[in-house]
């Protein structure tokens, strides 16, 4: 059941509708108001005592208490703390590309020094002395092979008239002497003589058709030569394959004295003199012999087929490749060391 103040102000209130409606003016009643509960609404005065008591909040329960603690509580949003969760948001947010970029820098300097740790190490290097040394390797092979004594450096087969025949010589070069071959064919009856191989090493500057030594001063000269050449080379690419050995084996020794760059360059220069000597003298006795094995007392008709002269049989062209590879390889290591010396200075990646 209502109290007194409430069936009074219901009937004030209805007794304010009617007015309203009939377009009188009336003030509005003074009693208490059921909504304003003591005193906020400007039509009524309510004393506190008959004011409407404030709705008890419920309790909750012994479960929900136990439970609260792990359930994350959401903030309201006009809560101070959802300002701070969306600027914190947003500075993420603005920070994530330098977290990217600060990574990419980290992995980039990982990086760099991981390469200049290979660098200082001499670990980079390993390739590039890995193929010289091979190229080294080769030569070696090459122009020991052209410096052995097997006759196979030119060659020449020719005949003369000889008192009722013919005198037939075959005749084969080194850079250490000669092998001859004479055989005396006589007309008439079959006559076919072999009078034995003859060898010799002296190299006479006059020509003799009769003396296989005697094939002229130009010829000995170029014989000697590429002879002095080949060795040279030989002994130049031997070493070279030593020192980029011991480099292969130990990239740090390179660092002793002079800088790893400068040994490399001080190797492939030595390895361009020696083939440019091996190259050049191979060359000049191709020339020389063949010019001296076809001309002279040599150059009479011929009725064998196996007539002719050969300058620069597989020997001589042993030579000559491997001071072309010598060469080339001593140019393309002067060249990388000269870059890498040249990016090192600039401060640049290697070549």
């Amino acid at each position: 059941m209502d109290s007194p103040s409430v069936v009074r102000r219901r009937q004030e209130m209805a007794a304010f509708a009617a007015a309203q409606a009939q377009g009188q003016e009336q003030a509005p009643p003074e009693s208490t108001c059921l909504y304003c509960r003591g005193g906020g609404c400007p039509y009524c005065r309510v004393p506190e005592s008959e004011a409407a008591p404030e709705p008890v909040a419920e309790r909750p329960s012994l479960l929900a208490r136990l439970t609260s603690w792990w359930a994350p509580q959401e903030p309201e949003e006009d809560t101070p703390a959802a300002p701070a969760r969306e600027e914190a948001d947003s500075t993420t947010q603005i920070r994530a590309p330098e977290a990217a970029e600060a990574r990419a820098k980290s992995a980039a300097a990982a990086a760099d020094e991981e390469s200049g740790a290979a660098e200082k190490s001499g670990a980079a290097w390993r390739p590039a002395y890995a193929l010289a040394l091979a190229a080294a390797l080769v030569v070696c092979v090459m122009q020991l092979l052209a410096l052995m004594p097997l006759r196979h450096w030119s060659s020449v087969i020719f005949e003369y008239d000889y008192l009722n025949g013919w005198i037939q010589w075959d005749v084969a070069y080194d850079l250490w002497g000669w092998d001859a071959m004479k055989t005396f064919n006589a007309d008439g009856p079959s006559l076919h003589v072999d009078t034995g191989r003859r060898e010799g090493s002296r190299c006479r500057a006059q020509l003799d058709r009769n003396d296989q030594g005697g094939i002229g001063g130009t010829a000995c000269a170029a014989r000697d030569a590429a002879r002095a050449g080949t060795i040279i080379c030989l002994a130049l690419a031997f070493m070279v394959s030593g020192a980029l050995a011991k480099w292969l084996h130990d990239p740090a020794l390179t660092t002793r004295g002079k800088s790893r760059w400068w040994w490399f360059k001080a190797t492939g220069g030595a390895l361009v003199v020696g083939g440019a000597m091996a190259l050049g003298t191979a060359l000049e006795y191709r020339a020389a012999h063949e010019k001296a094995l076809s001309s002279g007392p040599r150059d009479e008709s011929c009725s064998s087929d196996e007539c002719g002269v050969v300058g620069c049989s597989y020997g001589c062209n042993n030579a000559i490749a491997g001071g072309a590879l010598a060469l080339f390889a001593g140019c393309a290591m002067a060249v990388y060391g000269t870059c890498c010396y040249d990016c090192e200075w600039r401060g640049l990646p290697g070549f």
